[in-house]
C-alpha cells in the first residue's frame, strides 16, 4: 500500500488567487531550520508565522533569509532562550512592520504586528501572537484595550495562544471572550498538538473579516510537537468572483564577476575612452557618453531575471536524508491516527536520528569547508 504523506503541500496551495497565511510553534528554530525548508518554501505559503522559535540578539538573520520573502522578527528581551516570534512574509504582498504597535505594554504577552497589501490585495493587519501559559490577566486587559485602539481595518490574529478550546473553562476565558464580543470568529475546529496521551486545540486563528477568510485547516507536521495551522484568504478588494492574481516577485542581478573575459573586457574599455563625446552642447554630450557605457555594462555584465520562491538546497542534506524524513513523517502521521505506543515509539526513534544524522553532516560539511580554504579566507567569508 502506498504510504501518504501527512505533510501533503505538493497539492496544497494550487489556487495563487488567494494568499496562504500559516503559522507553526517550531520549539527552537535553530534545531528545525533544515527540516523546516525542505516543504514550507516552495511556492506554498505566502505569509509564514514561527512561534516559540528560541533566538536571541545574538543569532543573525543571515541564516534564516530566503530570497523573495521580508523576514520580521521579535525575540524575548532580556536574552531568554525561550519563546520568540519569526515571520516570513512574501515581497509581492508589500509587508510592513507596524512601528507604533505598544508592545512594551506586556508582561509577558509577545505580539509581532505587521500589515500586508498590494494593488490586488485589501490591507489586512495580521497579529502574531505568543501567549505563555503563565501570560498575567493585565496583559490580556492590555491586549484588547490596545486592539481596540490601533486595529480599526481588517484584523487577523494568529498563532499560539495556550488556551485550550476543546476544555470548556478555557474555551470562556476572558481572552477568547473579549475577542468574540469584538466580532473575532475562531476558524481552527481541530486539535492542533497531539500526544501520546492527550490532544488540544491551542493555536488559534481569529479574524474580524470572516468574509474574506476562504478556507482554514490543520496539517499534523513531524517538524514539532504542534501542528500548522493555515488559512487562505482572498486577495482582491472585491468580491471572490473577480479574483486577481498577485504579480510574481522578480530579483534582477548583475552578471558574476569570476563569468567576465577581462581581455575582452578591457578592449572594449579602451575603445569607450577613445571615442568620448565630441559635441560642444552637454546634454548630448552626457547622452552620448550614458548610452556608451550603458552597452559596455550590459555587454559584460549583462542583468538577469529569476523568480526567487524555489529554495536553495542545504549543501548537507542528500538523498538519504530526504528519505529519513520521509520515514520520519510517515510514521507520526501513523502515530496521530492510530494513537498506538508502537508507533509513537518508533516516530520518536526516527524524529531523533534525523536530527542527529543533519547536525552531524552539518558539522562535517561546514570543517571540511574551514579546511579547504584554509590559505583562502576571502573566499570563506563570501
Amino acid at each position: 500500500m502506498a504510504r501518504k504523506n501527512i505533510t501533503n503541500l505538493h497539492n496544497f496551495a494550487t489556487d495563487r488567487d488567494r494568499i496562504y497565511i500559516a503559522h507553526l510553534n517550531v520549539r527552537s528554530l535553530s534545531g528545525s531550520s533544515d527540516s523546516l525548508c525542505q516543504f514550507f518554501f516552495h511556492d506554498k505559503f505566502d505569509v509564514l508565522i514561527l512561534t516559540e522559535t528560541w533566538l536571541t540578539s545574538e543569532t543573525p538573520d543571515d541564516e534564516f533569509l530566503f530570497d523573495g520573502f521580508k523576514l520580521f522578527r521579535r525575540d524575548r528581551p532580556n536574552g531568554s532562550p525561550h519563546g520568540g516570534i519569526l515571520v516570513y512574509a512574501r515581497e509581492g504582498l508589500n509587508p510592513k512592520l507596524l512601528e507604533d504597535f505598544p508592545n512594551n505594554t506586556f508582561q509577558k504577552l509577545e505580539i509581532l504586528p505587521f500589515t500586508i497589501g498590494s494593488p490586488f490585495c485589501k490591507c489586512m493587519t495580521i497579529l502574531a501572537t505568543y501567549r505563555p501559559p503563565d501570560t498575567p490577566a493585565t496583559d490580556t486587559n492590555s491586549f484588547h484595550e490596545t486592539l481596540s485602539r490601533n486595529c480599526k481595518n481588517d484584523t487577523l490574529i494568529i498563532g499560539d495562544v495556550n488556551l485550550n478550546l476543546l476544555n470548556k473553562t478555557d474555551s470562556k476565558s476572558k481572552f477568547i471572550k473579549n475577542l468574540q464580543c469584538m466580532n473575532f470568529h475562531q476558524f481552527i475546529t481541530e486539535p492542533t498538538r497531539i500526544t501520546e496521551h492527550s490532544s488540544s486545540l491551542i493555536d488559534h486563528i481569529h479574524c474580524n473579516a470572516r468574509h474574506r477568510i476562504s478556507k482554514a485547516s490543520v496539517l499534523h507536521v513531524s517538524v514539532s510537537d504542534h501542528s500548522l495551522i493555515w488559512c487562505s484568504i482572498y486577495n482582491n478588494k472585491t468580491s471572490p468572483s473577480s479574483q486577481k492574481q498577485i504579480p510574481p516577485v522578480q530579483l534582477h542581478y548583475r552578471t558574476q564577476i569570476h563569468m567576465i573575459d577581462p581581455t575582452t573586457m578591457l578592449e572594449d574599455a579602451e575603445k569607450i575612452f577613445k571615442k568620448m563625446p565630441t559635441s560642444d552642447d552637454p546634454v548630448i554630450a552626457y547622452n552620448e557618453f550614458e548610452t556608451t557605457t550603458s552597452d559596455f555594462i550590459n555587454k559584460h555584465l549583462p542583468l538577469k531575471t529569476y523568480r526567487p520562491y524555489k529554495t536553495k538546497k542545504k549543501p548537507w542534506m542528500n538523498a538519504g536524508n530526504l528519505e529519513l524524513i520521509k520515514e520520519r513523517d510517515y510514521f507520526y502521521a501513523q502515530a496521530v491516527n492510530t494513537q498506538s505506543e508502537d508507533h509513537w515509539r518508533i516516530f520518536r526513534f526516527f524524529r531523533n536520528l534525523v536530527k542527529k544524522i543533519i547536525q552531524k553532516q552539518k558539522r562535517e560539511f561546514y570543517c571540511s569547508k574551514i579546511k579547504q580554504l584554509h590559505d583562502a579566507p576571502k573566499q570563506l567569508w563570501c
